[in-house]
């Protein structure tokens, strides 16, 4: 005589329906994480752009799914924690460094180094003797200052600057807060700025470099508006510089500056579409650069340099007493096809 198997024990109605909210939950967190770096509207509210601010943010998020990770696993959820770890690859992917985009040289004959040097330096708040010994320790040819005025450029000049980088775009704008400059130890010619359409601007002049061995280098200092208060300027300015970089085809090209946005926006991505991003300074992952000195620690990726046809041979950051941003620099190669 066959006995009969039991029945299967089945959880009770309470345990299935913690079960289904959990899986429920655990699929809706998923799907914003994965959906927030790829969204463009802006969600204003108070005059706060939201969406950017949340994408700003995307490795706080994605930090704090995985503390649900580790409790679903604790608790043995496992198909949650894995909907949950797919959400976090899939948010996280777009916002790692792009490859180096491999640029055939023609006619090399002999290597040619720049080294660019950009900074934001809080409404001229950033201590202008520091700022001129880190320049001076990093040797750069060309220097990208935001948030000046021409009083703190004076003071920079008097403290030395000017000794090894006489060369200057023009006047910047009063008030310490929109004005841009870039300085270079090579001379300087077809001044003007980045074209954007919107009224609601900072400096971003443009400028040609005649680099002794390279010859002719475009120069940008990019400092769009903030998303937390001109959301739409914001994108706006990003999507303008975009058009504008990709009109530039006859000199190799350097954007550099506070760009007020990062990886994990989608209107960066496409504004640097084309160029390469060597101040990605920890490889794949960009290092954060804003906000320093708060009781925050710097959590976003807001200070770039971004390049076409030139390699990166070094990169770094550098924490400038006085002002919320960190340094960024950058040791760029060409070829002399002269």
């Amino acid at each position: 005589m066959t006995t009969p198997l039991p029945d299967a024990k089945l959880p009770d109605a309470p345990q299935r329906r913690i079960r289904i909210v959990t899986l429920a939950s655990a699929i809706t967190i998923a799907g914003v994480l994965a959906a927030t770096p790829h969204f463009t509207f802006l969600g204003t509210i108070g005059g706060v752009s939201i969406v950017p601010v949340l994408q700003a943010i995307i490795p706080i998020l994605c930090l704090a799914a995985a503390v649900l990770v580790l409790i679903a696993l604790f608790m043995r959820w496992w198909l949650p924690a894995l909907v949950l770890i797919v959400g976090i690859g899939a948010s996280m992917l777009p916002t790692l460094t792009p490859t180096p985009t491999l640029t055939a040289q023609v006619d090399c004959r002999a290597p040619a180094e720049i080294t660019v040097f950009a900074a934001n330096v809080l409404q001229t708040n950033a201590d202008p003797e520091q700022l001129v010994t880190a320049i001076s320790t990093q040797q750069p040819d060309v220097v990208v200052l935001v948030e000046v005025d021409e009083t703190y450029l004076t003071r920079l000049a008097d403290l030395g600057l000017s000794a090894t980088l006489p060369h200057r775009t023009e006047a910047v704008s009063p008030g310490g807060f929109a004005g841009s400059v870039i300085f270079s130890a090579y001379p300087q010619r077809d001044h003007g700025t980045v074209p954007v359409t919107t009224s609601i601007v900072f400096d971003m002049p443009t400028t040609v470099l005649d680099h002794p061995q390279a010859g002719p280098i475009q120069v940008a200092a990019i400092h769009p508006y903030p998303p937390t208060s001109q959301g739409e300027a914001w994108q706006t300015a990003l999507e303008d510089i975009g058009d504008w970089q990709r009109s530039v085809t006859n000199h190799p090209l350097i954007l550099a500056g506070d760009f007020n946005a990062g990886t994990g926006h989608p209107t960066f991505r496409a504004a640097t579409q084309g160029l390469d991003l060597p101040a990605g300074f920890a490889g794949t992952l960009p290092e954060p650069t804003w906000p320093m000195g708060g009781r925050v620690p710097a959590f976003t990726t807001l200070d770039h340099i971004a390049v076409r046809n030139l390699t990166t041979t070094r990169a770094g950051i550098l924490d400038i007493p006085g002002t919320d941003h960190r340094a960024v620099t950058a040791t760029l190669s060409t070829c002399s096809t002269q």
